[in-house]
């Protein structure tokens, strides 16, 4: 009788280990404001295909998307509080068939924001560290 307590035990842990680290789909939908920490910004319309962002247990979180040759490509770094409430992502620049991204002309797209200093506290908030280079 205890044995089989054990592993009903055991197999409940196992079946909530995978029912918790499950991938699910999240679909967010928001207002939000694109601007440059530092220098002007110009936006360009362009459409990104078929994006997915990969939310791991690093601290990078990476969003791919299909480019219009039906190739994958990086588009930046998510970063969002727990419940997704509030977002940030970082958005890279190709240099030298490179991504990358700086303080000094990184472009960030931030929401829920209606202005760019509502979107640069969300920013601050979720990018402690990269946000504090500039200050």
């Amino acid at each position: 009788m205890k044995s089989k307590l054990i592993l009903f035990l055991i197999l409940l842990c196992v079946l909530g280990y995978f029912i918790y680290s499950y991938p699910r789909k999240i679909h967010i939908e928001s207002e939000g404001i694109t601007y440059k920490l530092k220098g002007n910004l110009t936006i360009k319309d362009t459409t990104y295909h078929k994006m997915n962002v990969k939310i791991g247990s690093n601290i990078r979180n990476y969003i791919d998307y299909l480019t219009d040759s039906g190739d994958m490509d990086t588009f930046g770094e998510f970063y969002s509080n727990d419940a997704f409430s509030e977002v940030t992502i970082i958005v890279y620049n190709t240099q030298n068939n490179k991504k990358k991204w700086s303080t000094k002309d990184g472009r960030l797209i931030s929401f829920p924001a209606k202005n760019r200093l509502k979107a640069y506290n969300i920013a601050k908030k979720l990018l402690p560290s990269q946000i504090s280079q500039i200050n």
